[in-house]
């Protein structure tokens, strides 16, 4: 009788262990996850604050690329459009990335992200645009200063970023 007290015993001590060594991997990956969603945040938001001081990045030469179009009339611009008659952002860049296409994109300045990614006229293949107006009529202070394009993890992890021109078209 005793014996069997002594061995249920053991088995209860190792069982703690089994479940302490469970809650420790559990909390690490909760951890992993968090810092991944946390670097990818921070990477955007450095981004911003590097286009609003008038940095510049972009990929190319990889077999994924993403980079804006460097046509002077093709800049990252926000503005009044004459055609229209509405303030707001046109932002053209070419992107590749084994055929993902655009859902693997986000496109955010310092107001907030944009959602309304076309494929653009004019430049070709990989060839896009974000046309996105802000108000009726001119109001330059609604002009973000920056744009930043991400790519996910999936289609190569490529930022570009870029100073927003502030220019009537």
């Amino acid at each position: 009788m005793m014996v069997s007290k002594r061995k249920a015993k053991r088995s209860r001590n190792g069982q703690g262990l089994v479940e302490y060594a469970l809650i420790v991997s559990l909390v690490a990956v909760v951890a992993a996850l968090a810092l991944g969603a946390i670097g990818w945040a921070t990477q955007q938001g450095f981004g911003v604050i590097t286009g609003a001081l008038g940095g510049k990045k972009v990929v190319q030469g990889s077999p994924n690329f993403l980079y804006f179009d460097t046509n002077p009339f093709s800049i990252p611009r926000c503005g009044y459009n004459h055609l229209s008659n509405q303030t707001g952002i046109q932002v053209e860049f070419y992107f590749y990335n084994n055929g993902l296409g655009t859902d693997s994109l986000t496109v955010r300045t310092e107001e907030g992200f944009l959602t309304d990614i076309q494929i653009g006229t004019g430049g070709g293949a990989n060839y896009y645009a974000v046309v996105h107006p802000y108000a009726d009529g001119r109001h330059p202070e609604l002009c973000p200063h920056s744009v930043v394009i991400q790519s996910s993890k999936e289609s190569g992890d490529l930022l570009a970023v870029s100073p927003v021109a502030q220019l009537d078209w």
